[in-house]
């Protein structure tokens, strides 16, 4: 099997790892991504997910292009590790994920919105957190420049990953129970928004009352005009599977960007 290295390389990992991708455009479906080979002996590693809802901004008659008399856009990640007493942070995603109406503005940016609420609410089990985002000017950038640096920041979390699944309903209700391992679970939320939103995401790793600031900022964000500000949008965590367990140096070395807060 594979893991993400430093500097963008893959190098051998002694665990196998599993991940779900639930992709919406006009409906939800299961797209595979990349499966490792499994060595001989080794043990289960942390299965990885990730919901992503796009709005492909690469079709503008569907979508209204932001460099067109537009104030350009935002492409920002925000990302915090927690503790996962019973698998609930995971399960927290999970359920959300599957209540996710990826067919509608509306429905993609009450599930971003959700997220960030979800995750505030969870501010005392925050350990680690991580931001960065970049702002396209319409009359300066060309126009698909930032779906690329958007793709970027998506792809440089999903190479992470080697194999996708989708949770089912049993599996999440799993969490519920008492011999579920805790350990920790990362949570990443990539967005594209309208407009310079640069100070939503800016020093958010900082502290626990900026964390809360930004996911607080991006929670609004998302859903003004009923979502037709926000382009794009992606989640994915690890773990996904209430029975595995992710531990700090394995997230430390899978998430070298994580500072502790």
């Amino acid at each position: 099997t594979m893991m993400h290295g430093r500097g963008g390389s893959c190098t051998p990992s002694s665990a196998a790892r599993r991940a779900v991708r639930l992709v919406a455009s006009c409906c939800v479906v299961v797209r595979a991504l990349r499966v490792g080979v499994v060595p001989a002996q080794t043990t289960p590693g942390t299965p990885r997910a990730s919901v992503v809802a796009p709005r492909p901004m690469g079709l503008f008659d569907r979508l209204r292009n932001p460099f067109d008399g537009r104030p350009g856009a935002t492409i920002g990640l925000l990302q915090v590790a927690l503790t996962n007493e019973k698998a609930q942070t995971s399960k927290f995603v999970g359920e959300e994920a599957r209540k996710l109406d990826g067919a509608s503005a509306r429905g993609l940016a009450r599930f971003i919105s959700n997220v960030c609420t979800g995750l505030c609410r969870r501010e005392t089990s925050w350990l680690y957190a991580s931001s960065k985002a970049e702002y396209f000017d319409g009359g300066a950038t060309e126009r698909s420049e930032h779906e690329r640096y958007y793709n970027r920041l998506v792809n440089a979390e999903a190479a992470k990953f080697e194999k996708e699944y989708t949770p089912t309903a049993a599996e999440l209700a799993k969490a519920s129970s008492e011999d579920v391992p805790g350990g920790l679970c990362v949570v990443s939320v990539v967005v594209a928004l309208e407009g310079d939103l640069r100070d939503v995401f800016d020093g958010a790793s900082s502290s626990v009352g900026s964390l809360r600031r930004a996911f607080n900022d991006l929670a609004s964000a998302a859903t003004v005009q009923g979502g037709e500000e926000l382009y794009n949008a992606e989640v994915l965590w690890t773990p996904s599977s209430p029975d595995e367990a992710l531990l700090r140096d394995d997230m430390l070395l899978d998430f070298p960007e994580l500072l502790a807060i």
